[in-house]
């Protein structure tokens, strides 16, 4: 077996550089620089062709997607969501569409997706409606991480919208 895949074109090249991760008991590359020379005598420097830098770690564009149960008013979950969206220092996606049935989680995931987001937070701003806020990670083609308001901010009643029993009952949906 050849070690050069650049032997029949007269390129040489040599790994300079590489970064592994092990994540779950894989081994991933994070990165690695090559450098690639021609010639009969790769060591000498007028044979240098250039550096080839490939990058494996992913250019993620992070949205935000909220839920909000039709019982509770949708208000709290959209300025919980703005509230976020305004502390979070990265770049972030704010979807306009708060999901409260399966119409509106059709209109988010497609809204996100428009939007070139491969990475998706939904927002439990209250209570949130099970079905549809779970079939978010369903349709939508990336990783998802539900996440569940703080209580006691203040908002609703006695600071309540209930988003951590919300967050539970997700969780049981989710699996």
């Amino acid at each position: 077996m050849n070690s050069n895949p650049f032997q029949k074109t007269g390129y040489h090249y040599k790994i300079v550089n590489s970064r592994y991760l092990l994540m779950n008991g894989f081994i991933m590359v994070l990165h690695t620089m090559i450098t690639v020379k021609t010639g009969k005598n790769p060591l000498h420097e007028n044979n240098f062709k250039g550096v080839i830098y490939m990058q494996n770690i992913p250019e993620v564009k992070l949205g935000i997607v909220a839920v909000s149960r039709d019982c509770f008013p949708i208000g709290l979950s959209i300025q919980r969501r703005q509230a976020i969206k305004a502390a979070y220092k990265g770049e972030l996606y704010e979807c306009p569409v708060t999901v409260e049935n399966e119409k509106d989680m059709l209109k988010a995931v497609d809204d996100v997706k428009a939007a070139g987001c491969n990475a998706l937070v939904v927002f439990l701003g209250n209570f949130g409606p099970e079905t549809p806020e779970t079939l978010i990670a369903k349709y939508f083609d990336g990783p998802c991480m539900f996440v569940a308001a703080a209580e006691g901010d203040g908002d609703l009643i006695n600071g309540r919208g209930d988003a951590y029993c919300g967050m539970l009952n997700c969780s049981y949906n989710l699996g």
